[in-house]
């Protein structure tokens, strides 16, 4: 019929812009670790690759996205290949990778603890070996790891390695005694990656200060009336006279007792008299001193004095 229309007219919008997504190479301890990136369009989805396996992630409107923690599986020690992709609405993608490496290994910055003190490396402090400031020093032997600047934690104090402390090869605690008994002493140190590595073994260590009784009061027979003299009929003419030194209750066949420097080594006769005889020599007139004492398993010293 001839008839014709005129030209119709229309726009068409194209979205060609793809959105920007980011993600930073990550290392942690933590072996199922959230995940979290910037992306500038608060419409697009986003999905993150790890080791080939896609997981969705949130975008929070907000410039970032997230992948919530133990969303991911159990990962090996080691790194892994992430990417992130983002969609928008008009299906234009945009990706970046990075590497997310796992490390729960804690470094090596701590290793044995040693009691300098314990002098004959017996696990007990005597009162010798102790002193009397009470307290002891623990040294902590300091792994390759070890910087100028690391942490270690001594029965709860830290103490930072400095460069004297690495060229010693450990670092000192003072280990504080409040009594008898055993001491525990634990060391850790906790690497960048927050890894806690602890010390080679804990370590006790029993403080004994207190003698065993082994000797008591010195006695002198000779000196019949108790006055503390002895006179000519009491001294006879020998050159000497003898001291009964009592034998405690913790004494035992071959205790030895050392009375003015001579030693005198408890037989089974003497437990049962309960007590030993020292022959005391007299060089002349005038006071003689006699001084015992016995030194216990743990190397305390039990002692006992008289004068005559």
């Amino acid at each position: 019929a001839g008839n014709t229309s005129l030209p119709g007219t229309g726009t068409v919008s194209a979205d060609i812009t793809a959105p920007v997504v980011a993600l930073d190479d990550v290392l942690t301890n933590d072996s199922t670790p959230a995940l979290t990136g910037t992306v500038n369009d608060p419409t697009a989805t986003v999905v993150v690759n790890v080791d080939g396996v896609d997981y969705p992630a949130v975008n929070n409107g907000d410039g970032t996205w997230t992948l919530a923690d133990n969303t991911l599986p159990v990962l090996a020690d080691g790194p892994h290949t992430v990417s992130v992709t983002a969609t928008d609405p008009a299906g234009n993608t945009a990706t970046d990778t990075a590497t997310l490496t796992i490390d729960t290994v804690p470094a090596d910055l701590i290793g044995a603890i040693t009691i300098p003190e314990d002098l004959n490396g017996d696990g007990i402090l005597n009162a010798d070996e102790l002193g009397t400031d009470g307290s002891f020093n623990a040294q902590v032997a300091l792994g390759p790891d070890a910087i100028d600047g690391t942490v270690v934690n001594v029965n709860g104090t830290n103490y930072t390695v400095t460069a004297a402390d690495l060229a010693n090869g450990y670092i000192t605690a003072a280990i504080p005694v409040t009594g008898e008994g055993p001491v525990a002493i634990h060391a850790e140190a906790v690497d960048a990656q927050g890894n806690v590595d602890v010390a080679d073994a804990d370590v006790t260590v029993t403080v004994d200060t207190v003698p065993a009784d082994l000797i008591g009061a010195i006695t002198i027979p000779e000196d019949l009336n108790g006055d503390g003299i002895l006179n000519a009929d009491e001294l006879g003419t020998d050159g000497s006279f003898n001291a009964q030194v009592a034998l405690g209750p913790d004494a035992l066949d071959g205790t030895v007792v050392n009375v003015n420097g001579v030693n005198y080594t408890v037989t089974a006769a003497d437990l049962a008299n309960g007590y030993i005889t020292a022959a005391i020599p007299v060089t002349g007139e005038g006071p003689v001193a006699i001084h015992a004492e016995a030194v216990d398993a743990q190397g305390n010293v039990d002692v006992a004095d008289a004068d005559v």
